[in-house]
């Protein structure tokens, strides 16, 4: 019997545990539409006492425990999660 079900989810909880790094690595390898993938980051670093910042010209920079990651949309028409350390 074959099972029609979907792992993503529990994938990126199960990412959280490897802190902000394993997060945003997990959410642009299943290639998560950027909007949502940073409501998700930027709720995790508000969980953990981190801070979220708007850099300008969309770009978001998320830090926890000294770690930081900057989002952003490269391309208006690649809806895809994005980051850079």
């Amino acid at each position: 019997m074959k099972l029609n079900v979907s792992f993503s989810a529990l994938r990126i909880e199960a990412a959280k545990m490897n802190g902000l790094e394993g997060l945003v690595n997990e959410l642009r390898n299943q290639k998560v539409a950027f909007n949502q993938g940073l409501d998700i980051a930027s709720a995790y670093t508000r969980e953990c006492g981190g801070a979220v910042e708007e850099q300008g010209e969309g770009v978001v920079r998320l830090t926890v425990s000294g770690f930081s990651v900057d989002c952003f949309q490269p391309y208006s028409d690649i809806d895809v999660f994005y980051f850079e350390y």
